[in-house]
């Protein structure tokens, strides 16, 4: 992770149970946005808030799957951090928990949705 770079930290159960978080976000190694950005909220200084978080260096957060073509595949309960997952950073880094591969196979004309299929892969993403 560099320490010479703005780092934003999305909301993330996964970065905050692995203290992910809470160590970019405290510990003092590194150049955190979100520390910033809530004391910009606190003074109520919303435009520059906005602003600020628009294009940080890099994204720390989670996705919900990697396809098998190595596409990433997010969902968000408010659509806050999607904007930054798709505009920020040049690369993508991944982590060493284990993945799944869904493969989905076309639903028969006519059915509601297609029925996925769970194998284990490999215990690192690419």
């Amino acid at each position: 992770m560099p320490t010479d770079k703005t780092i934003f930290t999305s909301s993330s159960e996964t970065l905050r149970l692995s203290g992910l978080d809470d160590d970019i976000n405290t510990s003092g190694r590194f150049n955190p946005m979100r520390p910033k950005l809530m004391k910009l909220r606190d003074e109520g200084r919303f435009d520059e808030m906005r602003t600020a978080g628009a294009a940080p260096d890099v994204v720390v957060g989670s996705v919900h799957a990697v396809t098998e073509d190595g596409r990433l595949l997010a969902a968000s309960g408010s659509g806050s951090q999607l904007s930054l997952y798709s505009f920020s950073g040049p690369r993508v880094s991944g982590s060493s928990v284990p993945r799944r591969s869904f493969r989905t196979s076309r639903p028969p004309c006519g059915a509601s949705k297609p029925t996925p299929t769970h194998e284990k892969t490999s215990d690192s993403v690419p």
